[in-house]
């Protein structure tokens, strides 16, 4: 019990840090900028790395390349104003526009699929600790978007069920907590 309140101790004290320092480091962007800012900061150099490209590439044996990991692409693409980056609920809108020419309509209007984590498998996995303590928090309570008695429902019920439906779930758990994380960092209500 000592050593459980000793990590949710501590993963209180780490996302006040991390969010203390995204909050200085993007202030005087736009909302959006700002999570695409936190996103690039947290999220995306283990969801590129260990996901889309270095480790699976390596577990089957094959050469890839990332084209828009290089820094320079990733510096243009930060200046692109706000209004180009996101048409309506269209993500990638330069992107699109500068690839319209060469690919099929099916292409061009397909919605974004995003390629998500491996569902928890146990009660030992570390994001359920974070679940929990990111639903718990102050930051939950005030979101304005999410009914948490049926958030904490869904995580109670997320070990039990079936792998197909705990992948659609959780990619529910982690949006909301995704939510909650912005809610915290940037104090939006």
């Amino acid at each position: 019990m000592i050593f459980r309140y000793r990590c949710a101790s501590f993963s209180r004290w780490c996302r006040r840090w991390i969010g203390y320092r995204l909050r200085n480091a993007s202030r005087g962007r736009d909302r959006l900028n700002q999570m695409l800012y936190v996103n690039a900061k947290t999220v995306m150099p283990n969801f590129i790395l260990n996901y889309l490209a270095d480790r699976m590439e390596m577990a089957h044996s094959i050469e890839g390349r990332v084209p828009f990991l290089d820094h320079r692409v990733a510096e243009v693409a930060a200046r692109v104003p706000v209004n180009m980056k996101v048409k309506g609920i269209r993500e990638k809108h330069v992107l699109r526009e500068a690839a319209k020419d060469v690919l099929i309509p099916e292409v061009y209007d397909r919605q974004k699929h995003p390629f998500t984590t491996p569902p928890t498998r146990n009660t030992n996995d570390p994001m359920l600790g974070f679940y929990r303590d990111t639903f718990a928090s102050r930051a939950a309570k005030d979101q304005p978007i999410y009914d948490m008695k049926k958030v904490g429902a869904a995580l109670d019920q997320l070990l039990d069920c079936p792998d197909d439906q705990r992948i659609a779930v959780e990619g529910g758990l982690q949006r909301v907590a995704s939510v909650i994380v912005m809610q915290e960092l940037f104090s939006m209500t």
